[in-house]
């Protein structure tokens, strides 16, 4: 007999996992229990359903990292996808108007809220001379 070839798709061991698991002898597990292996904890009340396998677990193995390694990897790759679409955005933006993003000194956001302070301050001072040139 020849040795199991692993195969390099993440998809597929997957799949094997799930084929693996349905094959065994473990009995199922209830809906409202959480889906990790080891865990009785219900989750009829507080359940979080996994993005990545579309499963139910407890508070404790809620994240990726906890219940699954593909799915840790899934996670890993999207939150990379989501940085990566985030910095091209940020750059092009700054391309196309320099000081427009994260300028501190240099963005229109910060000269709108100096030019509200000045004129808070003038209308301050406006009403301040009204009240005293009546009295005297």
């Amino acid at each position: 007999m020849s040795k199991k070839q692993k195969n390099p798709k993440k998809e597929d061991d997957d799949l094997d996992d799930l084929v693996n698991h349905i094959l065994s002898s473990e009995p199922a597990k209830p809906d409202n229990e959480c889906a990790e292996k080891t865990c009785r904890q219900k989750t009829s009340l507080m359940g979080f359903l996994c993005g990545y396998c579309r499963r139910k677990f407890c508070m404790k193995h809620r994240l990726p990292e906890k219940h699954s390694s593909a799915c840790e990897e899934k996670a890993k790759i999207a939150s990379r996808a989501t940085y990566k679409q985030d910095s091209m955005r940020i750059i092009t933006e700054e391309k196309k108007k320099p000081g427009s993003t994260y300028a501190p000194n240099g963005s229109s956001e910060s000269k709108s809220r100096k030019n509200l302070e000045q004129r808070l301050k003038n209308k301050l001072k406006e009403h301040q001379k009204q009240r005293t040139s009546p009295n005297k």
